[in-house]
């Protein structure tokens, strides 16, 4: 398939949700689309989806009447491809009757599903069943094939252009020395709170960061897409980190810093090398705390060289076919497997 004429999305929209992403983008590139809103399958905050997710294998609650739900669609819509994001409320049998009416099925799996923290048997058995599964980490490639997928594809993360965009002037100019928006994970405190220490001010986003002395003081707790893009957009150096508990060799940061234009400090991986090109021609890499505090100090005392390096990189990612309507072009144009 090179084309799509109408394509069924389930996601999640709002914030800067995948799911959301790619429907703007169909409607880009002149495709109908429809979107299944995967939060009428998880209820979170409710008492029973908790337990289903600690007891029950990590079930949605409403995993059943939702794939009735897409599939009653499917069948009134008649979409050409259907794409799921992330861990997708779909049973095995959803897919297996949607693929049945020839319609081709892929999954953008945005989380690592081998990941002990999302591990679901019930998804894993439905992954089996897609076309195609994108993954935009190289970590899992050959875990997805080993595990019975059909087809695995690498694809990256991209950004939302009409979320991500360069300062008009207007924002505040009285920015962070070092901006970062993310989830606490454990292996990432140690990055913030050398920059704490090092007396940079430091502007910080993001779930968990609560629970951990060293950051517990400076979080700003979770934010809406406009205030990351107008902290990074205002920010002297933006802070790219990896999630290694989802063996990520790059996150949705790698893309969405460098299309507000920020320079970037970057957590070194093959990946981030792959994307970004050798050290200082768009970026500034790091492997330790203390290196990263020392390249930050840099930049800090360097204001020709950040601008540089934040209008070399959005550049680049720019003119890259980053955008989620390429990221979707790219799954449109990729050939399934012959069985």
């Amino acid at each position: 398939m090179t084309t799509a004429g109408r394509i069924v999305i389930v996601g999640a929209t709002g914030s800067s949700h995948i799911g959301g992403s790619l429907m703007r983008a169909a409607h880009k590139l002149s495709i109908e689309a429809e979107l299944c809103d995967v939060n009428l399958a998880w209820h979170r905050g409710t008492l029973s989806q908790r337990l289903l997710w600690h007891f029950g294998g990590r079930r949605p609650v409403a995993l059943n009447s939702f794939s009735n739900s897409f599939l009653e669609l499917c069948n009134r819509f008649e979409p050409d491809m259907v794409v799921t994001t992330g861990m997708a409320p779909l049973h095995v049998k959803a897919i297996r009757a949607c693929r049945e009416l020839g319609i081709r099925c892929v999954n953008y799996s945005t989380d690592d599903p081998f990941n002990p923290q999302h591990r679901a048997r019930w998804f894993l058995a439905a992954l089996k069943k897609y076309d195609v599964v994108f993954t935009p980490r190289r970590s899992n490639e050959r875990e997805l094939l080993a595990h019975g997928c059909r087809r695995v594809s690498y694809l990256p993360f991209g950004y939302d252009p009409d979320l991500f965009f360069p300062s008009d002037g207007t924002e505040e100019s009285n920015g962070s020395d070092l901006f970062f928006a993310g989830v606490g994970d454990k292996d990432r405190v140690p990055y913030l709170a050398a920059a704490i220490q090092s007396g940079a001010a430091v502007r910080l986003h993001g779930t968990y960061w609560e629970r951990y002395p060293e950051t517990r003081s400076i979080t700003r707790g979770q934010a809406d897409v406009q205030t990351i893009r107008r902290g990074i957009s205002a920010c002297r150096v933006a802070l790219c980190l990896v999630r290694r508990s989802n063996r990520d060799g790059h996150s949705m940061r790698t893309f969405e810093i460098p299309a507000v234009g920020a320079c970037m400090i970057v957590e070194d991986t093959k990946e981030h090398r792959n994307i970004f090109g050798e050290e200082e021609e768009r970026v500034i890499y790091f492997r330790s705390p203390k290196e990263m505090v020392e390249r930050m100090r840099m930049l800090l005392d360097d204001s020709g060289e950040r601008a540089r390096l934040g209008q070399a990189v959005h550049h680049w990612i720019i003119a890259g076919a980053n955008s989620y309507a390429d990221r979707l072009k790219s799954m449109i144009q990729c050939n399934p497997p012959s069985i």
